[in-house]
C-alpha cells in the first residue's frame, strides 16, 4: 500500500491562507489610520523644505549678484582714474601745440574723456543703487528664511512626535503585513487545486452507486460471470462497512471454469461503469473431481457506493459521540 505523502506543516490551507488575505486588509486599514493622524504635516514639511531651499539659493544667487556689482563699481573707478590721467596728459600738451588743427585735437580728446568719466560715474551710481536694493532683500529674504526655519523645526518636531507615539505599532504591522503577503503570494494556485481536486471528487462519485442501485450492480458483477460461461457456485454478499463518505459491501464469489474465462472475468469486473475490485484471489484445481478441465477461483468483490445526506449527519453524529467518550469513563463502566 502507498503511503500517503506527509503535509508540511508549515503549508497553508486554503481557508488559512483567505484569514491572512483579510488580515492583510485589516492592516492596510490600521496603517492607513496612522497616516491619518500625521494627517498633512508630512507634507507640510516637505514643502517647508523646499522652501528653505529655494529661499537659500536664492539668497547665495542675490550674493553672487552684488559680488558682481562691486567689481563693476571697482572697475569703472579704474577707468575713471585712467581717463582723469588722460585728460591731464592732453591738457599738458595742449601747452605745447604747433598749430591750432593739433590743439582742436587735443581739445576733442578732452571733451572725450571727461564724458567717459562722467559714464562712468553715472553707472557707477546705478551700481551703487542696484547694489542697495540687491543688499535689502538680501535682508528680506534672510528674515524670511530665518521664519521658515523656525516653521520647519515647529512642524518637524510636531511630525516626530506623532511618529514616535506610533512608529512601534506602524513597524509591526508593516513586518506582519509582509509576512502575511508571504502566506498568500500562493493563494491562486492553490484555489486551482482545490478546484481541480473537487471536479475529481465529482467524477469518482459518479462511478459510486447510490443504496437504490446496488441491487443493479450485484446482478452486473452476476452476469458478467453468466457471459463467461462461467458457473456461479458462490455469491453471498457480506456486511456493509460504512466509512466518512462512502460504504463498502464486500461479496464473496466462488466460480469454476477454463481459466482463459476466469481471466476475462476479472478483466470485466475492472472495466464496469461502478468500481469494484477483487480481492483475495485464490484459483486452483477443483478437489471434487468434477470437471477435470475446469478451476475454482474465490474472491471478495468489493463494491462500493455513496452515503445519501441522511447517512452522512448520522455518520457524522455516531463519530462525534464516540469521540467524547473519555477512557475514564470506560474505565470506570468496565
Amino acid at each position: 500500500m502507498a503511503r500517503e505523502a506527509k503535509k508540511d506543516p508549515s503549508e497553508l490551507t486554503v481557508e488559512e491562507k483567505l484569514k491572512a488575505l483579510y488580515q492583510l486588509q485589516t492592516m492596510l486599514s490600521e496603517i492607513d489610520k496612522i497616516k491619518t493622524l500625521r494627517g498633512e504635516l508630512p507634507l507640510e514639511v516637505q514643502d517647508l523644505e523646499d522652501e528653505v531651499a529655494g529661499l537659500s539659493t536664492r539668497i547665495e544667487k542675490i550674493k553672487a549678484d552684488i559680488e558682481e556689482l562691486k567689481s563693476n563699481i571697482a572697475t569703472k573707478k579704474i577707468e575713471i582714474e585712467t581717463a582723469k590721467t588722460s585728460v591731464e596728459k592732453y591738457k599738458a600738451q595742449q601747452d605745447n601745440v604747433r598749430n591750432n588743427r593739433e590743439y582742436d585735437v587735443l581739445t576733442k580728446e578732452i571733451e572725450f574723456q571727461s564724458l567717459e568719466i562722467e559714464l562712468c560715474e553715472k553707472r557707477i551710481k546705478e551700481y551703487i543703487a542696484a547694489e542697495k536694493a540687491k543688499s535689502e532683500e538680501i535682508e528680506h529674504s534672510n528674515q524670511d528664511l530665518d521664519e521658515r526655519k523656525k516653521d520647519l523645526e515647529a512642524k518637524k518636531s510636531e511630525l516626530e512626535e506623532i511618529v514616535s507615539e506610533t512608529k512601534q505599532e506602524e513597524e509591526k504591522l508593516k513586518k506582519d503585513f509582509i509576512e502575511k503577503t508571504t502566506k498568500v503570494a500562493n493563494l491562486g494556485p492553490l484555489l486551482q487545486q482545490r478546484h481541480q481536486a473537487e471536479e475529481y471528487v465529482a467524477q469518482l462519485e459518479k462511478q459510486l452507486p447510490g443504496k437504490s442501485e446496488m441491487a443493479n450492480l450485484l446482478s452486473d458483477i452476476n452476469q458478467a460471470g453468466v457471459g463467461r460461461n462461467l458457473q456461479l457456485e458462490l455469491f453471498e454478499p457480506g456486511n456493509e462497512e460504512v466509512k466518512a463518505y462512502y460504504a463498502q459491501l464486500p461479496v464473496s464469489i466462488r466460480i469454476s471454469g477454463r481459466f482463459p474465462d476466469i481471466a476475462a472475468f476479472a478483466a470485466d469486473i475492472a472495466h464496469l461503469s461502478r468500481i469494484v475490485t477483487l480481492g483475495n484471489m485464490n484459483i486452483g484445481a477443483r478437489k471434487d473431481g468434477k470437471d477435470p478441465g475446469n478451476l475454482i477461483m474465490e474472491a471478495t468483490a468489493n463494491t462500493f457506493r455513496y452515503l445519501d445526506k441522511s447517512e452522512k449527519l448520522a455518520n457524522a453524529k455516531n463519530t462525534q459521540s464516540a469521540g467524547k467518550k473519555s477512557p475514564a469513563s470506560q474505565g470506570a463502566k468496565s
